[in-house]
């Protein structure tokens, strides 16, 4: 039977107990997987650190060293960008040039973040290094840049600016998607980065945006200045539009 000479049910009073117990263990496993990982990352870091000193070592040293170049080009863990941005303001252009190629590789906000840093260098090496990575990973980058443009110099601005252009169609539906963006900048610079980018799909972007008030104006400039066949006649069959006209005339 189930009973006891007490006349308790057995097993009943240790079910509570046993699944505490579990869980306890299974807290206890938790924690130490947590500790295990957490000091993989450590030693991963530190890895790919040394690594990266020695890579930076050799440009510096052998300033023609190609085989460095290619190793630092090789690199794609998530792991390896605190050792990066140890170098990130290096004197030497080159090592520079070799972080911006490298940050291509890995598919981290940080890195998006470390590219952004290098659009202000001094050299356009770098610079044109550091946007061909920003577009190499443009559907992390774009949201990324897009936002940074209100807070942004009139310097960093037209760089981030001529990133975006340079993305090309990929952008257009993001775009078309800003245009109704509650901050009004951005909403209509998601306008004018379509008109600079054309083609049929922001031709139709454009077209929707005429619907929202914030951007109607900046719509209409973009669609006349592409001068898209598609844009064009568009723009004509609205003229007659009384809540248009105004605008059109402007």
């Amino acid at each position: 039977g189930i009973g006891t000479d007490d006349g308790r049910l057995s097993g009943l009073g240790n079910k509570p107990k046993a699944k505490n117990g579990v869980k306890l263990r299974a807290i206890r496993c938790h924690r130490g997987f947590d500790i295990i990982r957490s000091a993989a990352v450590t030693i991963a870091t530190n890895i790919w650190g040394s690594l990266v000193d020695r890579l930076v070592a050799d440009l510096v040293q052998h300033q023609d060293n190609c085989r460095a170049v290619l190793e630092f080009r090789e690199l794609s863990d998530p792991a390896v960008l605190p050792g990066l941005k140890k170098y990130i303001e290096h004197p030497f252009w080159l090592v520079r040039w070799c972080i911006a190629d490298t940050l291509g590789n890995i598919e981290d906000p940080d890195s998006v973040q470390m590219l952004m840093g290098l659009l202000a260098s001094e050299d356009h090496h770098v610079r044109h290094n550091a946007k061909k990575a920003l577009i190499r990973r443009w559907e992390m980058s774009l949201p990324l840049l897009f936002e940074r443009l209100p807070t942004a110099s009139s310097l960093e601005r037209s760089r981030l600016i001529q990133v975006l252009d340079d993305m090309g169609a990929r952008a257009v539906p993001f775009f078309s998607e800003q245009l109704a963006h509650p901050d009004w900048m951005l909403a209509n610079k998601s306008a004018e980065l379509l008109g600079r980018i054309g083609g049929p799909l922001a031709v139709a972007g454009l077209c929707q945006g005429l619907q929202i008030d914030q951007v109607r104006k900046s719509c209409i400039v973009a669609l006349g200045s592409l001068r898209d066949e598609a844009a064009l006649r568009f723009l004509n069959e609205i003229k007659n539009d009384p809540s248009l006209r105004q605008i059109l005339a402007v």
